[in-house]
């Protein structure tokens, strides 16, 4: 008898994929460089938090965190500039785009776990791979005999570089000895700060933050305390209860939201060829994380 799925966790769960979902969306309304921005993001979802953790009485398990600094700091450190790349790649092309190439991160996992994770990679996971690269060439114009160009080009490449650089946060965090939710996520980005503010410090751009204007800071205060605090919180007290399966197909609202923004929100246009490009980006991807039925 199949199991029933906890509707009150599913619930969250998906919140917590349309919070992430309407990102590009949000970064889109901040006049603010890129790297102020995660600083920012990184600092109010840091605090909110520290603030929920101390409400619901949790500390941070030092023994944890220092059993497992290498991996934590290697983490942090993707997040940091994960985040400064995405919201560049935001900036020079769709969010749909940016979006479909940032979401690729699955697939760079898969290439880099034989090496990094001494895990075998089964031809299934080949193919997928394979078929995500087809939905990069639809995506980019080279199908229709146009090579990506200017902006564009920029904003493939970044949301490409994004991808990467999570992919190996990710590996990292598969390296620790254990998931303690709070403990690893708060320890991130104070990492991600730590690495954040030497650079937006040496960049000049802190002064920026100080003449923000009205409409910035609403959607600034809500990437990181709705898509930040609120999105980790919601993700975490859901994800340990719901099937993985389950998690690994509702975690593609997150970049269905992000795409109906580009296109009924934003206004960016879609041609035909990006949405099939979309179409076999994200089916590898789910394909990628999903076993093929075995033959009895």
């Amino acid at each position: 008898m199949r199991a029933s799925i906890d509707k009150g966790a599913l619930l969250r769960f998906a919140t917590a994929m349309v919070l992430w979902g309407i990102i590009g969306l949000l970064v889109r309304n901040i006049d603010l460089p890129s790297n102020v921005i995660a600083l920012s993001r990184a600092v109010i979802g840091v605090v909110f938090l520290a603030l929920l953790m101390l409400l619901l009485r949790k500390r941070l398990d030092r023994g944890y965190i220092k059993r497992n600094w290498k991996f934590l700091l290697l983490a942090g450190v993707c997040i940091g500039c994960n985040w400064v790349v995405l919201f560049e790649a935001y900036r020079f092309t769709t969010v749909a785009i940016a979006t479909l190439c940032y979401y690729t991160m699955p697939l760079f996992v898969v290439a880099a776990s034989p090496f990094v994770l001494h895990e075998r990679v089964g031809k299934w996971q080949i193919v997928c791979v394979l078929v995500a690269l087809l939905g990069m060439f639809f995506i980019s114009g080279i199908i229709e005999g146009e090579l990506p160009q200017g902006d564009h080009a920029k904003g493939i490449a970044l949301g490409l570089l994004a991808a990467i650089i999570y992919s190996c946060g990710l590996l990292s965090l598969r390296k620790l000895d254990s998931t303690q939710s709070y403990d690893m996520t708060v320890t991130e980005l104070v990492i991600a700060i730590l690495v954040l503010l030497p650079y937006v410090l040496i960049s000049g751009d802190l002064p920026t933050l100080f003449s923000i204007d009205g409409h910035s800071l609403v959607f600034l205060l809500i990437i990181g305390i709705m898509s930040t605090g609120v999105a980790y919180a919601l993700y975490f007290s859901s994800m340990k209860i719901l099937p993985v399966q389950t998690v690994v197909i509702w975690g593609y609202l997150d970049p269905i939201v992000a795409i109906f923004c580009s296109a009924f929100l934003l206004h960016e246009g879609m041609s035909l060829m990006t949405a099939f490009g979309a179409v076999l980006i994200l089916g590898a991807t789910l394909a990628s994380q999903l076993e093929p039925a075995k033959q009895s």
